[in-house]
């Protein structure tokens, strides 16, 4: 009895000592381990292989961007200044990587601004923020499996992408600015970026700017502040389609080069733009009913932890987890043999902590 008694305050305080040490350095630490590897291996690769189909065809929009008339898309007006920059296949590549790390850093740190402004607690200190910006860049770089397929040479689906992070990024980043040049500043960023995604992809423009003025009408105190934020995002995106597409042409030949383009895609895709539009949004929300009903206990549990702070329940969430997707055979590939499964599973271990 007295050796329980005895025994029992430096289990307690061990395990209270060990709780900040292991959730505030040691995961943070094996998050941004696993992106500095993840890293190391996109930029190994960088100089390695050639695809001769889709990367060919984007080499040949940089290198000659005023050859194409009719277009659906104006990302070659962006990639060529990004070849003259470089001159060099393994360098531009490298671009494309650093505008997704970019854009990933950008969305991070917008989603620590929103987090901390609504009072999450999974947001709270130095190693969450190593731990979410880690995650951010590690999910930002799976694009194209780590490049294997594309690699990371600068396209319309790349630029969009990154562009498209960077946009909800910089909306969120004006989240509870008490300064107006500043609020200002990342509105106007944002819009740029809505900009090029209008002008390389504009049916995923459309989503992103449907997705941007919902967050700034979440996250507005005021009518006044909506309507500046959304003001000056106009701004910004209609400032740079203006600017890129005057480089080249007029306004108005673009607009008439663009219908043309439209015209031709849809004599090859013969489903109209808008029913593609509805096709798209509707195999969206069944992939996202699905993964709610499938993961619907850790997106529960993880929604508890980030309200609550409580680890037990993160334990719970990451076990949950764990079990959904060895039992669905979703680890690699779907292979149902455990043993194919080790190096997954092992990865997650350290989050058992």
């Amino acid at each position: 009895m007295f050796e329980a008694s005895f025994a029992r305050p430096h289990l307690q305080s061990f395990q209270g000592e060990m709780s900040p040490f292991v959730f505030g350095r040691i995961i943070p630490a094996l998050l941004a381990s696993t992106f500095l590897v993840v890293l190391g291996y996109c930029i190994w690769a960088l100089p390695r292989g050639f695809d001769i189909t889709d990367e060919s065809y984007f080499l040949l929009l940089a290198l000659y961007p005023d050859v194409f008339k009719a277009f659906v898309s104006g990302a070659q007006w962006i990639t060529s200044p990004l070849w003259s920059v470089t001159g060099s296949l393994s360098g531009f590549r490298a671009i494309g990587l650093g505008t997704i790390i970019f854009g990933g850093l950008t969305l991070a740190l917008g989603a620590i601004r929103a987090a901390n402004s609504c009072g999450l607690p999974i947001a709270a200190g130095r190693g969450s923020y190593v731990a979410i910006i880690s995650t951010t860049l590690v999910v930002a770089l799976h694009w194209n499996s780590y490049g294997v397929s594309v690699f990371f040479t600068p396209s319309y689906n790349l630029i969009a992408t990154a562009a498209g992070y960077s946009t909800i990024g910089f909306t969120l980043l004006c989240i509870d600015r008490k300064s107006v040049g500043h609020a200002a500043a990342f509105h106007i960023l944002a819009g740029a970026g809505l900009g090029i995604v209008l002008l390389c992809k504009f049916p995923a423009g459309v989503s992103i700017l449907v997705l941007t003025l919902a967050l700034i009408w979440a996250f507005s105190r005021s009518l006044r502040e909506l309507a500046f934020g959304i003001s000056t995002t106009f701004i910004g995106a209609v400032t740079v389609i203006f600017v890129i597409v005057s480089a080249h042409m007029t306004p108005v030949a673009a607009l008439e080069e663009f219908k043309t383009g439209l015209s031709l895609y849809t004599v090859a895709l013969p489903e109209a733009p808008i029913a593609r539009l509805m096709r798209n949004a509707g195999e969206l929300l069944t992939h996202w009913s699905l993964t709610a009903t499938q993961f619907a206990w850790p997106i529960v549990l993880f929604g508890a932890y980030a309200l609550s702070g409580s680890r037990i329940v993160a334990f719970f969430g990451f076990a949950s987890l764990i079990f959904i997707l060895v039992s669905g055979e979703y680890m690699l590939g779907g292979y149902p043999r455990l043993t194919l499964q080790l190096t997954s599973l092992v990865a997650f271990l350290p989050l058992f902590f």
